[in-house]
């Protein structure tokens, strides 16, 4: 137990530094990396992510793809305020970056 306190705080520096965490598979740690796509309406954020994640896991990689979170607040019934005061277009900004960043 000893050894595996060590071995998981020698990681830490690690985690903070350059990934978002450590996830354990099986008796081993490795790191967990984050990726953010970011472009504007057609320009090529499917096609991109599709193509990197089929790229590393022919790398042995292990990835996941989330949606993007602009669409997922549309599809579960929260709109953008278009017409709506200041303060509403903030409030929504302000949740979809909160659940960015999550």
């Amino acid at each position: 137990q000893q050894q595996q306190q060590q071995q998981s705080s020698s990681l830490l520096p690690l985690a903070s530094a350059r990934t978002r965490g450590v996830a354990r598979v099986g008796t081993q740690y490795a790191p967990v990396y984050r990726f953010v796509l970011t472009g504007g309406p057609c320009g090529g954020k499917t096609t991109a992510v599709t193509q990197v994640a089929d790229r590393l896991r022919d790398l042995g990689f292990q990835v996941f793809v989330l949606p993007e979170v602009a669409t997922v607040m549309h599809h579960s019934g929260v709109h953008y305020p278009v017409n709506g005061p200041e303060v509403a277009m903030l409030t929504w900004e302000s949740s979809r970056l909160a659940t960015q960043i999550a």
